[in-house]
């Protein structure tokens, strides 16, 4: 678990640092919805990074901050899984759940030494998706 758990961060870190300053932080419940297409690549990074680690099914989404066939087919398991309409879309409802999973991450892992990154961007991405508060 621990090695998915380190590849996954390192893949995150390295998607957002190579990202940081494409998008322009905002208020979470300002940011626009994010679905197939979407330019909020921080975003998408974020919502992969998640659902990914949610999932945790062996079949790895791509953390890369595009939003294509794998990241909607991995969304949508997600959203069955708790309960959402299968939808693809990342708005309040869905940004309410990534979020929380995220917050579970930074909970659950107190000991940063073993993915080699700081949890700050993580934090980053509640200013990427969408959510209702």
């Amino acid at each position: 678990m621990y090695r998915k758990l380190a590849a996954a961060a390192a893949a995150l870190a390295a998607g957002l640092m190579a990202m940081a300053g494409a998008q322009p932080a905002s208020a979470s419940t300002s940011v626009a919805t994010i679905g197939y297409g979407s330019s909020n690549h921080f975003g998408v990074a974020c919502v992969q990074w998640a659902v990914d680690w949610y999932l945790d099914d062996g079949s790895p989404i791509a953390i890369d901050g595009y939003y294509g066939d794998d990241t909607l087919a991995a969304i949508k398991e997600f959203q069955r899984q708790e309960g959402l309409t299968r939808d693809g879309l990342v708005g309040p409802k869905t940004g309410n759940k990534v979020i929380a999973v995220i917050n579970q991450y930074l909970d659950y892992n107190d000991d940063w030494n073993f993915t080699g990154w700081s949890p700050h961007y993580l934090s980053d991405c509640y200013d990427h998706v969408r959510t209702s508060y």
